[in-house]
């Protein structure tokens, strides 16, 4: 019965569903980097959850758009769960992208100025990686270091001394 879920054109139709529901998120005019330590605590989980539930129905709504003639078929446990595994992990992916670089781009500011870009944020192992950059040169000059909740962790961040001498050393 899920066999049609490895096909090709049921990936793309997934595929569309995610990004569908990113560019929902994209154009929330109440979409904000959650500043606070409670909606940061366990992973941003509340701040997701919010989320989820803002979303939830444009997901459902496209889904059923991009599969009319197995939606009716299909129980809604099992449309549920194609939705948290196959279209959520991408949506939570952005979330936390937006959070973490949005905490990441109002620490830099204070400490390195604007001319540094910040480049997409890495999950690497239980913290978060932005690569700092600057306009015109492709390798990472620096970087900042934050912990699941989004903390920055300045030990094992570039200094803006660091971001100075690998850009005038």
């Amino acid at each position: 019965m899920l066999a049609w879920l490895a096909e090709q054109a049921t990936q793309e139709k997934l595929q569309h569903c995610a990004d569908f529901a990113i560019s929902v998120l994209h154009n929330d005019l109440t979409l904000r980097v959650p500043r606070s330590a409670d909606q940061r605590t366990g992973g941003f989980a509340d701040w997701r959850n919010v989320w989820h539930n803002r979303l939830g129905t444009a997901i459902q709504d496209e889904f059923h758009r991009q599969f009319p003639g197995i939606t009716s078929r299909l129980s809604p446990g099992i449309i549920n769960a194609t939705e948290v595994d196959y279209i959520w992990p991408q949506i939570y992916s952005e979330l936390l992208s937006f959070a973490i670089e949005g905490l990441t781009r109002a620490w830099v500011r204070r400490r390195m100025g604007d001319a540094v870009i910040l480049k997409r944020p890495r999950s690497e192992g239980a913290n978060w990686v932005v690569p700092i950059g600057i306009q015109g040169r492709d390798a990472d000059i620096g970087q900042v270091v934050l912990d699941r909740d989004g903390n920055i962790i300045e030990e094992n961040s570039s200094s803006r001394a660091d971001i100075l001498a690998h850009i005038h050393g």
